[in-house]
């Protein structure tokens, strides 16, 4: 039964439309609820199907600017933009330990396998040599002071001191001294080195030949030796012995020490003095000492060397007469 203002329930119709209308509003409420429930479910369920799929050591695909994927993106193609949205902090899982580069592997170290038999231990092979290379032995100079027996230099202030020819003639210390014949300097001819006698001048200062032995020792290819000759030339033949026992004869000679003293390139010349001392004082004479050699047995070794005889130890006037200043062993 109807009343004036509504229905037999006793609403009125503005109060039954009002509440169709909530009953309206929860359902579609409800229904939006549920779709959006829907919609979050999948977003998720895709999530975890992504990720099932995703290769476990893979990096994960490089984003461009914008959060866009550039994987699979070729020459001129639009990046995409992934499909999921991000994840939350406590969603994302991390890759494993060896998809990031510098880091070792999780989990147990993989076995090396069984260690190789020990053995010797290898050979260092023969260490190089640290002893110093030997050097070849240099010149042997040889000393004649103990047989000196002329006096061949005489000084400018005492000309008359020196008779290296019988005649009373000596060459110039002075002049040899500027021919680099000092006493005791090193004389070099013919590449070899001599050691003039440490003789002042008016003293004996050479050897004549006469015939007598020298000491001698060491060994060598050669024999050199610093000579002249007064009225020469001036030759003879002498012996070398060595301590084997065995001889060796061997012939020496000299130029002239005025006549054959052209210049000091003369071939030979050792020595040049443009004048001489004689008793008188200055004689304007060219003189000469000559550099001449003889070849040893270098598988031996010396004991002695007799020298050739020439003459007397002081000759005399205009004989001829063969001197020896110095010697060298060449090695």
């Amino acid at each position: 039964m109807r009343t004036e203002h509504g229905d037999a329930g006793g609403l009125g119709a503005p109060q039954h439309r009002m509440r169709r209308s909530r009953h309206r509003r929860r359902r579609a409420g409800r229904a939006a609820f549920l779709t959006t429930l829907g919609g979050i479910l999948a977003v998720i369920l895709a999530f975890l199907a992504s990720s099932a799929l995703r290769p476990a050591a893979g990096p994960a695909p490089a984003l461009g600017s914008g959060g866009v994927s550039e994987k699979h993106a070729g020459p001129g193609a639009t990046p995409t933009a992934l499909s999921e949205p991000p994840a939350t902090p406590s969603q994302r899982t991390p890759p494993p330990a060896a998809a990031w580069p510098g880091h070792p592997p999780s989990g147990p170290a993989p076995s090396a396998g069984p260690a190789p038999p020990a053995g010797p231990a290898p050979s260092p092979g023969p260490r190089p040599s640290t002893s110093p290379v030997p050097v070849p032995p240099g010149p042997l100079k040889l000393s004649l002071s103990s047989a000196f027996n002329n006096v061949g230099v005489a000084s400018d202030s005492d000309p008359a001191a020196g008779n290296l020819d019988g005649s009373g003639s000596a060459f110039s210390a002075q002049a040899l001294a500027a021919a680099g014949a000092r006493p005791g300097a090193t004389i070099t001819s013919g590449s070899v080195p001599f050691t003039w006698p440490d003789v002042a001048p008016g003293r004996p200062d050479n050897v004549t030949a006469s015939g007598q032995a020298l000491p001698a020792s060491g060994s060598g290819t050669s024999m050199a030796f610093l000579v002249t000759a007064g009225w020469g030339p001036a030759s003879g033949a002498g012996t070398v012995a060595y301590a084997d026992g065995s001889t060796q004869a061997f012939t020496m000679s000299s130029p002239d020490w005025y006549r054959s003293c052209l210049s000091a390139s003369t071939p030979g010349t050792a020595l040049f003095t443009p004048y001489r001392d004689q008793g008188n004082g200055r004689a304007s004479f060219t003189s000469c000492v000559y550099y001449v050699s003889v070849r040893l047995d270098a598988t031996k070794k010396l004991l002695s060397i007799r020298l050739p005889d020439v003459s007397a130890a002081v000759p005399g006037p205009g004989g001829s007469s063969l001197h020896i200043f110095a010697v060298t062993i060449i090695r």
